[in-house]
């Protein structure tokens, strides 16, 4: 009876050592994958807020001087500039040339601004910096609003 038990035993700390090797790799895969998910998500989210406070500052300032329509520095200075300095986007924008805008003058007149993600530039950390996704190097993220000119 002793040396069934002694199988036993020992069938058991096999087995669960089989099970641990398996599960904590896929537990550790899982966890990175969550991780660079929720990277891309607040990336992607926090160019949709910079692209709409953008869009935002551009209608307003086109209400003051419609020449900003096609004065790019004026777009830079105030559409773009107070956006990279609130402060609280500076994990995802840090240059004006991060942003484009385009002006529709017809009716309904707008303004539609473009973000891009600048991966490892303008103090910006480059993404993804582990893959387990398989993003590739450099994965491209942008957002764009669209504004009515007031």
């Amino acid at each position: 009876m002793l040396r069934k038990s002694r199988r036993g035993k020992g069938a058991y700390l096999v087995e669960t050592a089989a099970a641990v090797a398996f599960a904590v790799p896929l537990t550790v895969y899982a966890l990175c994958v969550g991780v660079e998910a929720s990277q891309v998500w607040g990336i992607s989210a926090g160019l949709q807020q910079a692209a709409r406070e953008a869009a935002r500052s551009l209608a307003t300032t086109f209400a003051v001087d419609p020449g900003i329509v096609s004065n790019a520095s004026d777009q830079a200075t105030y559409g773009f500039q107070p956006v990279i300095s609130s402060g609280t986007l500076t994990n995802v924008v840090g240059d004006p040339s991060q942003f484009s805008a385009v002006f529709n003058t017809t009716t309904p007149a707008s303004v539609t601004v473009t973000v891009t993600y600048a991966s490892g530039k303008f103090g910006l950390l480059p993404f993804p910096q582990f893959d387990p996704l398989f993003l590739g190097s450099n994965y491209p993220m942008q957002a764009t609003a669209t504004y009515t000119l007031e």
